[in-house]
């Protein structure tokens, strides 16, 4: 019903989410970072829970590269509006690289997941994508994903600049080289295609600091039918990485808590929601970028 409601207020030109009364329609619109504010600017709402970027390359775990999203808060969003946008390690982010999201209201704790670039070396997602951007290639060893309000262009990159803050949503830089991230750059392992970068607790972890939100772990893509993962909840949002602890009743990793190679939870899936990935050997590949493309190609 609520999605119904939406759909019909964006095709009289109005914002369900913005005008809603008391909540009356259970959403609310995503709230960009503040310029003044970057380092304690934490997203609320929707984030990045994991970014795969070496699909399809030598050694990959999966054909394609995707990323996560995750509502982390507790009322729900709606992606319209909304743009994923990559740039590589050091390069700029141009609008050409940017990709509007679908028309979905996400509930808290519920994953949507965005297939990329494939390639010929690794098995198919175990489960449907929610949304496929087949120019979405991202470098193995490093990069940048932003989640955004508007198309973001020229900044970010070495002779560029960092972004304003001011449209970002959330924002992931890896690898050593990256010129744009929150805090600092998370970590990733050169030349491996079977590691993702994990957002902690299955996405509900945030500090605004890449290199502590996330960590490398095993692929393991979630969507919109896998489980509700609240962070609310016990167990919160599921193991999905080094950092993620397991369900109430279930132990992952080897000790205890959801790591990168163990899932917790009763069903065996991470924590409450997260599902398990399938694990691969790492390979060489090199890195992309916005106007020359890692992932598939390498």
């Amino acid at each position: 019903m609520t999605r119904r409601l939406i759909s019909l207020g964006n095709a009289l030109g109005l914002s369900l989410c913005a005008v809603s009364v008391a909540g009356l329609f259970g959403c609310s619109a995503e709230t960009p970072e503040s310029t003044a504010t970057r380092a304690q600017a934490l997203s609320s709402g929707v984030v990045i829970a994991e970014v795969y970027p070496g699909g399809g390359n030598s050694g990959a775990t999966y054909k394609n590269d995707f990323v996560v999203l995750f509502n982390r808060g507790s009322a729900s969003v709606s992606l319209d509006g909304l743009y994923l946008q990559y740039a590589s390690e050091t390069g700029s982010f141009v609008t050409g690289s940017s990709w509007a999201l679908d028309n979905v209201t996400l509930a808290p704790g519920e994953y949507y997941l965005v297939l990329g670039k494939g390639g010929n070396t690794g098995a198919a997602l175990p489960l449907t994508a929610d949304q496929t951007i087949v120019n979405l290639g991202m470098g193995a060893d490093g990069g940048k994903v932003a989640l955004t309000t508007v198309r973001l262009e020229n900044c970010g990159g070495s002779r560029t600049g960092r972004c304003d803050t001011t449209n970002v949503v959330d924002l992931i830089g890896y690898g050593s080289g990256a010129t744009d991230f929150e805090g600092s750059p998370a970590s990733k392992k050169a030349s491996t295609n079977d590691e993702a970068l994990q957002r902690g607790r299955g996405g509900c972890t945030e500090t605004d600091d890449n290199s502590k939100d996330f960590s490398g772990g095993t692929p393991t893509p979630r969507s919109t039918s896998t489980t509700l993962a609240p962070c609310g909840s016990t167990g919160g949002g599921g193991a999905g990485g080094a950092s993620g602890s397991g369900g109430a009743s279930g132990s992952g990793g080897t000790s205890g808590s959801g790591g990168a190679s163990g899932s917790g939870g009763a069903s065996g899936s991470g924590g409450a929601s997260g599902s398990g990935g399938a694990s691969g050997s790492g390979g060489a590949s090199g890195s992309g970028g916005a106007s020359g493309s890692g992932g598939a190609s390498g």
